[in-house]
């Protein structure tokens, strides 16, 4: 149901849904490209990191 604005609360919800989605992508992709995640979906962004210069931080 609308409420003042016209916006239901469905349609709220579901747009910060994407918002948190796209929130955590990014955070994946700058750790990606900084080559602190090591799995394998984000294994080749790391070794692009590593290929331009940026140094790999072990844990």
């Amino acid at each position: 149901m609308p409420d003042d604005s016209g916006v239901s609360g469905d349609a709220l919800r579901h747009f910060g849904e994407l918002i948190q989605v796209f929130a955590l992508d990014m955070v994946e992709d700058v750790s990606a490209h900084a080559g602190e995640v090591d799995r394998p979906g984000f294994r080749q962004r790391g070794e692009i990191a590593e290929a331009s210069g940026v140094e790999r931080q072990e844990k």
